[in-house]
């Protein structure tokens, strides 16, 4: 057999095998699977550390959360030198703290199981010579749709996680 024989007969023998490799079911150019989005009002609150009082840049953010959905960003305010910004990804929100010169100091992920969980994150961050108590939690009314706490909740009277 001559040399050029065996290159066919070796090139069209794995032919059949790349194309049940090739034939698999994947993902490229279909949707992902229907799933429904994640509606969350989720609320911040910032303290001064030392005197416990309450920032005026609190506030909060009202998601739809889907997979595969746009990142929608919003800024959570600015106080004392730090900038807070939230980013829904996907069915998380993504918390990010900068300092006065843009830097990420903290980042926190937020996801479904806190959101349903009915709890707060409590954690410092600290700008310059000051040190801010940021406060994250979620909050559903009676028929369990997401609503913003007013803003004289400051979220103390949600347990910690």
């Amino acid at each position: 057999m001559s040399m050029q024989r065996r290159l066919k007969l070796v090139a069209f023998g794995w032919m059949p095998l790349l194309l049940v490799a090739c034939s698999g079911n994947t993902l490229v150019g279909e949707e992902a699977p229907n799933i429904p989005p994640l509606a969350v009002a989720l609320n911040h609150r910032l303290f001064d550390t030392a005197s416990m009082t309450s920032s005026p840049s609190g506030g909060c953010s009202s998601y739809q959360l889907k997979p595969g959905g746009p990142g929608i960003s919003s800024g959570a305010g600015n106080a004392d030198g730090l900038g807070v910004n939230e980013m829904a990804v996907d069915y998380t929100v993504v918390v990010k703290v900068t300092d006065k010169d843009k830097q990420v100091i903290v980042e926190k992920i937020y996801d479904e199981a806190f959101f349903k969980s009915g709890q707060r994150d409590d954690f410092t961050v600290t700008s310059s010579d000051k040190t801010m108590l940021v406060r994250y939690w979620a909050t559903f009314d009676a028929d369990d749709r997401p609503v913003c706490a007013p803003f004289t909740d400051d979220g103390s009277q949600t347990p910690l996680r």
